[in-house]
């Protein structure tokens, strides 16, 4: 049995990554986070290990209609849940 332990640094997405929620679907773990009046609207990355991230979307895709820019600090998207079953998201 490999008892080794690897270490990784905090935060593991570089920036403002809040609220994340974490779901494996196969070999990949998939996150996605608060993006509040940012965009994309909430980001979406992927990891297979938990340290190196990619991003892999958007919940609204780029070509998303959503103005948020009149919206107040900490307004619009926020904590996202991430699920998956059977092939269902």
């Amino acid at each position: 049995m490999d008892t080794s332990v690897t270490l990784i640094s905090n935060p593991v997405l570089p920036g403002f990554s809040p609220d994340p929620s974490l779901t494996r679907v196969g070999e990949w773990l998939y996150l996605a986070n608060s993006s509040f009046e940012g965009y994309p609207i909430v980001p979406i990355h992927r990891s297979r290990d938990l340290e190196n991230w990619e991003f892999a979307g958007s919940f609204s895709g780029p070509e998303a209609v959503l103005d948020l820019k009149s919206l107040g600090d900490s307004a619009g998207v926020w904590a996202p849940t991430l699920s998956w079953s059977d092939g269902y998201r």
